[in-house]
């Protein structure tokens, strides 16, 4: 995984060319790339199915790579990463929970 420049990023996030917008972690634009990974994604899942074994092995594989990916970025081991699967449904006051339980 190699950094990203400013130049990428802002490339990344094309309404940056038009406007300065600084409130990109709480309400911010789509990255381009990360537009392209959920067009891909829900492309192959309406061909295939979301649930077949090989397309559960896919999101295995990306989980473990952003894993490894944020585990680097983050210079700590995979395994010290907390990371749920309940994505948007998992609120902070829960996440704080299981925190204290481990």
């Amino acid at each position: 995984m190699s950094k990203m420049t400013i130049e990428e990023l802002r490339s990344e996030l094309p309404m940056a060319q038009e406007v300065a917008y600084f409130q990109t972690g709480t309400y911010g634009p789509t990255l381009d790339s990360a537009l392209v990974a959920v067009r891909e994604t829900m492309e192959r899942e309406a061909h295939h199915g979301p649930a077949t074994p090989a397309e559960r092995q896919v999101h295995v594989e990306k989980e473990v790579a952003a894993r490894r990916d944020l585990a680097h970025m983050l210079n700590v081991k995979d395994d010290e990463l907390g990371i749920t699967t309940q994505y948007l449904r998992q609120r902070s006051s829960e996440g704080l929970k299981l925190l204290r339980m481990n």
